[in-house]
This record gives C-alpha cells, sequence and structure tokens, in this order.
C-alpha cells in the first residue's frame, strides 16, 4: 500500500490498566484504490484493522476525520485522552490540524490542550459502564 498519510496515537493511563494504540493510514492499494486504515488494540500486541474504501481523496480524508472525531471523544467516554505521537506524509498536514484545531494533545510539539490530561479529577462527571448481571444459567435438559 502506497501511504499518502500515517498518524499514530497512543492512549496510556496506568491507574485503569489501559495502554491502547490506534493509526490511520490513508493510501492507496494494489489496484490504485483509495483506502483508510484504523489500526487499533493493546499497545505491544497485534492490532485489528478496519478497512474503508474512499472514492475520491476528500472522501478518504472525511472518513479519516470521522476516526479522529471518535478518538477525541475517548476523554469523555473512557476518561484518558489520545496523544497524537506521530506523522507522516503528504496529506497528513490536514488532518494533523483537524486534530489540533479540535484540541486534540500533540506530543511530537510538547503541545498539551484541554485534551491532553491523561487523568480527569475523581469530582468530575464521567459516564462509567455499569457492569451488568450475567443472565441464569438455564438447565441442560427440559423435562
Amino acid at each position: 500500500m502506497w501511504s499518502l498519510a500515517h498518524l499514530r496515537f497512543r492512549l496510556v493511563d496506568r491507574s485503569c490498566n489501559r495502554d491502547r494504540a490506534y493509526e490511520l493510514d490513508l493510501g492507496r492499494d494494489l489496484f490504485d484504490r483509495l483506502t483508510v486504515t484504523a489500526r487499533f488494540g493493546r499497545q505491544g500486541s497485534a492490532l485489528r484493522a478496519v478497512v474503508h474504501a474512499a472514492a475520491t481523496i476528500e472522501d478518504a480524508q472525511r472518513i479519516a476525520a470521522g476516526l479522529l472525531r471518535r478518538r477525541l471523544s475517548a476523554r469523555r467516554r473512557l476518561g484518558s485522552a489520545y496523544v497524537l505521537l506521530s506523522a507522516d506524509g503528504e496529506a497528513a498536514a490536514r488532518l494533523v490540524g483537524l486534530w489540533q484545531a479540535a484540541g486534540g494533545a500533540d506530543r511530537r510539539r510538547a503541545r498539551a490542550g484541554p485534551v491532553g490530561i491523561t487523568r480527569l479529577p475523581a469530582t468530575s462527571p464521567v459516564r462509567r459502564r455499569i457492569p451488568t448481571t450475567p443472565p441464569p444459567p438455564l438447565p441442560l435438559f427440559a423435562a
């Protein structure tokens, strides 16, 4: 795949045992089609990949911007924020600009915006997932 842009993000929160990696590739495949590939998972393990196809470069950047918006909401959802570690490629400048304009933290230039806080204070309202109770066990054989 020929890469037009490659962005690498990381979320680290030691108190909750979170160490996540997120990579976003904007490029062309073997048949010269535009693709947006998102790789995510725990840092150090094999990352899962999701590939989106796009007709034009504008569509690919729109898909990538939507994926970046989801990463920006991690602070609200999880209590920790993703930080941009690296950005390479000719089309990466626009995506990095969108990330910074939305308040995303950028470790490359030591810029820590309001999203760059690694952990929210305990008094702030953060939605936590409520653990569900398991279903009751079913009998093996019905009478």
